[in-house]
């Protein structure tokens, strides 16, 4: 069984040799709007942050929206954001934050919530909805900041920064336990066996050199 474990993950460390490692880094997208253009309604936009690199774990997602509010409508004005193009006033998971009466522009900054920075990350985009009914405000950019790190590997059992043979020949100690309570390295899905489906995370992770500690 290690014997046929090792040559597949040879086969697989060929495949993606030439694959580039994620890193962390920092990702931007402004949209601009005119600034001279005064919404008297809700008003959406579909912004995305197209260089996100897959993979990577996203830390933080910061907002800075520059608008004026001049008037509120029936509900205090209030940035929106949501994965599909629905939006609900009533619902805290799309609430990215409320805007204050102004009559000049002004730089509002949020952080967007575990949930809110998922639907981002999954799709590297996002919905945004100004909230007014009613209200008369202007917008002038809508800027988002992405921060990510490198994601943990799941192979690493040495904890040595790599995923490496000697891992691989842990990995293959356990492939095929169906009987996994409390600690079997392995089990990456956590569903009480190492099997075909930990084996191909496993191979995803095999000859990472990146693995943070």
């Amino acid at each position: 069984m290690r014997k046929n474990i090792t040559i597949i993950l040879f086969f697989a460390q060929g495949l993606f040799l030439f694959a580039p490692f994620v890193n962390a880094g920092v990702y931007t997208n402004t949209i601009q709007f005119d600034p001279n253009e005064g919404i008297f309604w809700n008003y959406m936009w579909h912004q995305c942050v197209s260089d996100l690199p897959e993979g990577e774990h996203v830390d933080s997602v910061q907002v800075q929206l520059r608008a004026k509010v001049f008037s509120s409508g029936f509900y205090p004005p209030a940035l929106l954001i949501s994965d599909i193009n629905v939006f609900y006033a009533s619902d805290p998971d799309q609430r990215v934050g409320y805007l204050a009466l102004r009559n000049y522009f002004y730089n509002y900054n949020y952080s967007l919530t575990p949930i809110q920075m998922e639907w981002l990350a999954n799709d590297r985009c996002a919905y945004f909805d100004m909230l007014s009914n009613g209200g008369t405000y202007y917008l002038e950019y809508c800027k988002l900041t992405v921060s990510t790190s490198i994601p943990p590997c799941l192979g690493d059992f040495d904890q040595d920064d790599d995923v490496d043979l000697d891992d691989l020949l842990t990995f293959a100690d356990y492939f095929g336990r169906g009987d996994c309570i409390g600690d079997c390295l392995g089990d990456f899905t956590d569903d009480g066996d190492v099997d075909g489906a930990d084996l191909s995370s496993f191979i995803f992770e095999f000859g990472r050199i990146d693995c943070p500690q």
